[in-house]
């Protein structure tokens, strides 16, 4: 019990998040729309990508939504990077020991393939 509780704790102090940078980066390249528009792959996306994948991020059902507003996007971005994407490259993490700037490419490559486990 002991040895659980220390890799527990281990591995929430060497867990880190995507930096500023890395948030940047993927908004720069995701690009913002306020309102429902499809992609490339003809999915209806809203805000930096979002699609229906993330209804339980915005706490509404995502065909209701008509417009997102970018501060409200941001903090949705954020939330999905924390508790979704940087958790599976975390696991990893811990074998590999990336530097920053590979932390914050894998949690955007993540982001924007869905799940790296796939």
């Amino acid at each position: 019990m002991i040895i659980i509780l220390f890799f527990f704790l281990l591995f929430s102090f060497l867990s880190r998040d995507i930096s500023d940078e890395g948030i940047n980066f993927l908004i720069e390249k995701e690009g913002f729309d306020i309102n429902h528009y499809k992609d490339t792959a003809n999915v209806n996306t809203i805000g930096f990508g979002f699609t229906n994948a993330t209804e339980l991020a915005l706490g509404k059902k995502f065909e209701t939504i008509q417009k997102l507003p970018k501060e409200e996007a941001l903090s949705i971005l954020k939330y999905l990077l924390h508790n979704k994407y940087q958790k599976l490259v975390d696991k990893y993490d811990l074998i590999y020991n990336f530097n920053q700037n590979q932390y914050d490419a894998l949690v955007s490559f993540a982001y924007n393939v869905g799940n790296i486990d796939d």
